[in-house]
């Protein structure tokens, strides 16, 4: 072999040793940031098996949650009244069942006429029919009653606001005339329940609007009701995918959450499902029950911990009945406390680790 090839033959075994090294440098910073990972992830199911075990509730209120299986914009005072009518018999169905129920639960706008508004200044004489027998089987109930409403307001010089409201009844305190609690949907879908640029591209808007959108104004409190000793608060649909959202839920001082939902549009078990998986983890996170009222599925109840404890089969009339603790502490898990310090603060170490492996590769095959 002469001397040339000799070279040839070094210069790439040292070549062949850089590279190993760095292999090595690189395996070994993988073998470093699992093992933190594995550290983090036995810490935090510790953690959660030990409070889970310590929380006992002494106090329960028992809800039925109502699915009712029907789309709630099929337009007409017929389709409203069929619609109330099977809500009705539902619930009567529930509470023959469970004649103590304390919660009564109807999916988000489930009665599609505003009850408020029709009661108060309606002209159209079949819609108030309709809702004074509604209010009139709330207040011959025993149950408090949450239930989806389109809820309108008048406003002065303009057209009337509609909000998607979940509204609160009690009977003997707030059904004659209606006065109830409310809580307006304040996480819009974008474009098919609010557009922000309506004065800049009207022809778009309307365009949304004859393409069945229901466009609404948003809610601007976190509200949290008090009946019967459970203190809760209604997200309503796609609210309960956002951790924010029901977090400042709870930092209001929040210890259930009641959905509202319709994803009968999507006409997809799956889709329903995965809103299904998206709401455990709010229950999870803040450690509080939710219950799930939805036009089509997934309606359940939810326990503290995230276990789905009742649940209805999906696009088919149904109800479940259950009980939810009543959470009269204070506590407050560390995500509600903090938010979702940790999950930034391991995205932010894992793209540091990636830059700094970048810049030592970069550096090295400088050098080299």
């Amino acid at each position: 072999m002469n001397q040339a090839d000799d070279g040839k033959h070094s210069h790439i075994s040292a070549y062949v040793k850089k590279e190993q090294v760095l292999w090595q440098n690189s395996l070994n910073s993988t073998y470093i940031c699992g093992g933190i990972w594995l550290v983090l992830m036995a810490v935090t199911l510790c953690f959660g098996v030990s409070s889970a075990s310590k929380n006992q509730y002494e106090k329960t209120v028992s809800l039925a949650a109502i699915q009712n299986n029907e789309s709630p914009w099929k337009n007409g005072i017929e389709e409203y009244s069929r619609n109330v009518k099977k809500l009705i018999h539902l619930t009567e169905e529930a509470q023959s069942l469970s004649p103590d129920v304390d919660f009564i639960v109807w999916p988000e706008t489930a009665v599609a006429p505003s009850i408020i508004y029709n009661y108060d200044y309606g002209t159209d004489v079949r819609r108030f029919m309709l809702i004074s027998q509604l209010l009139n089987f709330i207040d011959e109930n025993n149950a408090v009653f949450v239930i989806g409403n389109s809820h309108e307001v008048d406003v002065p010089h303009s057209d009337r606001a509609r909000y998607n409201s979940a509204l609160i009844f009690e009977s003997g305190k707030n059904v004659h005339p209606p006065e109830p609690g409310i809580y307006s949907k304040i996480k819009l879908v974008p474009f098919t329940e609010h557009f922000p640029a309506k004065h800049l591209f009207p022809s778009l808007y309307v365009k949304l609007l004859n393409g069945d959108s229901h466009m609404w104004e948003k809610g601007d409190e976190y509200t949290v009701f008090d009946y019967r000793g459970l203190k809760f608060s209604t997200p309503i649909c796609f609210e309960d995918t956002f951790s924010t959202v029901c977090r400042q839920m709870v930092l209001n001082g929040s210890r259930c959450f009641i959905n509202l939902s319709n994803d009968s549009w999507s006409k997809s078990i799956p889709c329903q499902k995965q809103h299904l998986a998206m709401a455990v983890f709010r229950s999870v996170e803040n450690g509080v029950p939710s219950v799930r009222s939805t036009a089509s599925g997934v309606s359940c109840i939810i326990n503290p911990h995230g276990k789905v404890e009742r649940v209805a089969p999906e696009f088919c009339e149904a109800f479940v009945i259950g009980n939810v603790p009543v959470i009269e502490n204070d506590m407050q898990t560390l995500f509600t406390r903090y938010g979702d310090w940790a999950g930034i603060a391991e995205a932010a170490l894992s793209c540091f680790i990636l830059i700094m492996q970048t810049f030592i590769v970069i550096i090295k095959k400088i050098k080299n």
